[in-house]
């Protein structure tokens, strides 16, 4: 298993990324860690995610049940380390669910939705909440994620940078 660092967290399409870990080609913690890193690189300039105080403490600790969970790499699902952004339209355990709406949360609360456990029950790692808007008119709502075009001039070149 190579602990080395990746150039720009996996320099593969996601499929041949998973088959890596999954075959303990790559190690699964390095991955995480780079994925969390560029996430806090990018997110403030797309804003796609929403807050979350703890997501790099979450993750490692939701690697290392995995990592428990799937020790032989023949017993590895198909998304083994696979990370997802969930529309907070979703519920998601240990997520408050705001539709992207001015609504009490409680208005939302339920069990996880079910395409959601079928994630994790594959092996996928839920990175965040994404954002949601309530209008149409998103584009004037300060959290609302912004386009590509508007990334492409924000972002820095060096995250930008392709393998």
């Amino acid at each position: 298993m190579s602990e080395k660092r990746t150039q720009f967290v996996y320099p593969a399409s996601l499929s041949k990324a998973l088959q890596a870990m999954q075959e303990d080609q790559h190690s699964l913690s390095i991955y995480i860690e780079e994925v969390i890193h560029h996430c806090n690189e990018v997110n403030p300039l797309v804003r796609a995610f929403l807050p979350e105080t703890n997501r790099r403490q979450r993750l490692r600790d939701e690697v290392a049940e995995l990592r428990r969970k799937y020790r032989a790499p023949a017993s590895r699902p198909a998304l083994y380390g696979a990370t997802v952004g969930v529309k907070d339209i979703f519920h998601v355990d240990g997520y408050v669910t705001y539709a992207g709406s001015q609504l009490p949360p409680q208005l939302f609360a339920g069990e996880e939705a079910v395409c959601v456990r079928k994630l994790k029950d594959a092996g996928a790692l839920i990175m965040g909440k994404t954002v949601t808007t309530d209008s149409p008119f998103s584009n004037l709502d300060r959290r609302a994620t912004r386009t590509t075009q508007s990334i492409r001039r924000a972002v820095p070149a060096a995250v930008q940078r392709q393998p």
